[in-house]
Parts: C-alpha cells; structure tokens; sequence
C-alpha cells in the first residue's frame, strides 16, 4: 500500500470520492488544506514530462505532419 498526502483540492475530492465506495482507499486524515490516504501502490504513477532538444521536437512536429498529410490523403 502507499500513504498519499494531497494538498490538490481536485485529487483530493477525487480520492475521497473512491474512497467512500472502493475498500481499497481509505482516507487516513483529513482537514480543510489536505488529505492523506493509503491507496494500493498499483495505482501511484509519475510521469514527468520529456526533455526534448529543439532538434527532437522538430523533428516530432515534422513526422506527425507528415502522419496527418498521409492520414488526410487515405481518407479521399
């Protein structure tokens, strides 16, 4: 299990939404600012964003043009 503190007032209506009909997440704590829960760690994911070159992000924006044209083109 993975003990979550949110101070996210939108994670934090969320989580205690699950919480009230899902056994699995249960609210530890509670008051006006924050939140803490014990949720299964399955659900815990990070995601930080890419550090892309600017190369990199050229080179992405010319191959989902190309994706577009070529989607663009099948369809007619």
């Amino acid at each position: 299990m993975a003990d979550v503190f949110v101070y996210n007032r939108k994670l934090r209506n969320r989580l205690t939404k699950i919480a009230e009909t899902n056994e699995n997440c249960k609210v530890l704590s509670s008051d006006d600012d924050c939140a803490e829960f014990l949720v299964p760690k399955s659900w815990v994911k990070i995601n930080p964003p890419k550090n892309m070159s600017a190369e990199s992000l050229q080179r992405m924006s010319e191959l989902g043009k190309q994706r577009m044209r070529e989607l663009h083109n099948k369809d007619n």
